[in-house]
């Protein structure tokens, strides 16, 4: 499901510029360099897991096809309108 979504565009044009669009880990600026290994910065991943990361909807169609799902599935998703309202 990583690769189905533009986290570029959605740092872009939901959060207006003012997020990264990279994946992080949960311990990110001063404190990944205190707790070193706790989490690599995007920049040091290998690229083979960067691609994992990136948006790519024909290879995620096709994940999806191979995992038996040739037109996709349907599914809930909760969201927490009290820090996110507008994406109701």
């Amino acid at each position: 499901m990583q690769m189905a979504l533009d986290l570029p565009a959605i740092a872009r044009d939901h959060y207006h510029g003012t997020i990264s669009p990279y994946p992080s880990a949960v311990l990110s600026g001063h404190l990944s360099k205190v707790m070193k290994g706790w989490g690599f910065p995007y920049e040091e991943w290998p690229q083979d897991l960067k691609a994992e990361y990136a948006y790519n909807p024909d290879a995620a169609r096709k994940l999806l096809a191979d995992a038996g799902f040739p037109k996709g599935f349907k599914t809930n998703i909760i969201v927490d309108t009290a820090s996110e309202p507008e994406t109701l």
